[in-house]
């Protein structure tokens, strides 16, 4: 249970930390996203920078394959689906993440709608079906250990 808080709460620290309005070629609201061409690659991550419309949010409810299913697993709760419409940055640096996303999911809340604390939830939760957002996103991976997760850390979103 440690280990589920702990990612939020740094991520979330950090995301408050560069947390600025900008208003850059039409794009507002969010947090800012860098310009394309002064991302640079980082060890054992793969960049993405997208453009994306929100298809829907909707609650799911996980395959119950886990004594703490579905209420406590962590896997179930309400999800926004977004299409991808469009790249402005796509690096790979390693052996992971080498493909460019069709489409993307944030998890909002867990199995009680009760909405995370990361500071993107209140974002999506204002946006409707067709909005569209650009996204900037780091999965980082350990490849040292013997399983390797990806992370993935939103580090900007803005919306059109």
């Amino acid at each position: 249970m440690k280990k589920r808080l702990f990612f939020p709460v740094i991520l979330l620290i950090f995301i408050c930390a560069c947390n600025k309005k900008v208003s850059i070629e039409g794009w507002t609201e969010g947090i800012k996203i860098p310009p394309p061409a002064s991302v640079e690659k980082k060890p054992y991550t793969s960049t993405h920078i997208f453009e994306a419309k929100l298809r829907k949010t909707e609650f799911y409810t996980c395959m119950a394959l886990t004594t703490a299913c579905p209420k406590t697993c962590g896997a179930s709760g309400e999800y926004a689906r977004f299409e991808v419409t469009a790249y402005q940055t796509f690096l790979v640096n390693g052996e992971g993440g080498n493909e460019k996303l069709s489409s993307f999911s944030l998890h909002l809340s867990d199995y009680y709608k009760t909405d995370y604390s990361l500071n993107y939830v209140k974002f999506i939760r204002n946006l409707k079906n067709g909005d569209r957002v650009r996204f900037y996103i780091d999965y980082v991976y350990d490849p040292t250990k013997s399983v390797v997760f990806t992370d993935m850390k939103v580090l900007g979103f803005e919306k059109k």
